[in-house]
């Protein structure tokens, strides 16, 4: 617990030294949440057709939360790279497995908190606790995979900010799927957020969403899974 604890202390010490990442940990969620609680209900008395979109809406505050979350985890990965602290880990007794399980729990945990209270006392239409928490687990779920990514790829900042635009774009796109021919949405189906956004859908307009739940916790998982391998390969 204290070698977690010592690794926790240098996340945020490495996060205060920069005003960006403060400012997109601190400020994203809260703007998240304002926009959710007022801005969406404001919009939709002007424009009622936005209604119909309430479920994918709530999708992309999710996802734009979680991949901020991404990019401030990643940019402390790739600190830890640049000052050499990973060296310096595999000659400790810290296991390599108890490093990747807190660079990766820690981080969505605290994503799955954010989703999970802005969707809870935001969202403009009325869900179940126990949905909500599975809508904010779903979509904390990619932020292992942008910190792991932004970590084998980029060998700096400037590089990590390319990587998680590239990503950002990647697990936008399937919002595509709900404005083309139904069917052609599928096509999409290889990036795991299609499936989170689908079952939001589910959620929100009373479809049956046991599939999509299933599809989107099996892809995530099996991309993390991926990903650890590599990193463990490459790092370790």
């Amino acid at each position: 617990m204290k070698k977690l604890l010592t690794l926790s202390f240098n996340d945020f010490r490495l996060i205060m030294r920069e005003q960006i990442l403060i400012v997109l940990l601190l400020l994203i969620p809260l703007l998240n949440f304002l926009v959710l609680k007022y801005g969406v209900p404001a919009l939709a008395l002007r424009f009622p057709i936005i209604i119909e979109y309430y479920a994918l809406i709530l999708g992309f505050v999710g996802i734009q939360t979680a991949t901020v979350m991404g990019y401030v985890f990643g940019s402390v990965a790739l600190d830890e790279k640049d000052e050499d602290m990973l060296t310096a880990i595999r000659v400790t007794p810290l296991p390599s497995y108890m490093y990747l399980a807190y660079r990766i729990l820690f981080p969505f945990l605290l994503t799955l908190m954010m989703i999970f209270v802005i969707l809870q006392f935001a969202a403009p239409i009325d869900l179940f606790w126990w949905q909500t928490f599975l809508i904010a687990f779903l979509f904390a779920l990619p932020v292992p995979i942008i910190i792991l990514l932004t970590a084998l790829i980029a060998t700096n900042k400037i590089e990590g900010l390319t990587v998680f635009k590239g990503i950002n774009g990647i697990l936008l796109l399937p919002i595509a799927a709900f404005f083309i021919q139904p069917g052609w949405g599928n096509l999409f189906g290889i990036i795991p957020t299609h499936w989170s956004y689908q079952f939001t859908n589910a959620i929100g307009t009373g479809k049956p969403f046991a599939l999509y739940l299933l599809l989107a916790l099996g892809l995530h998982l099996f991309f993390i899974f991926v990903l650890v391998l590599l990193f463990k390969r490459k790092i370790f």
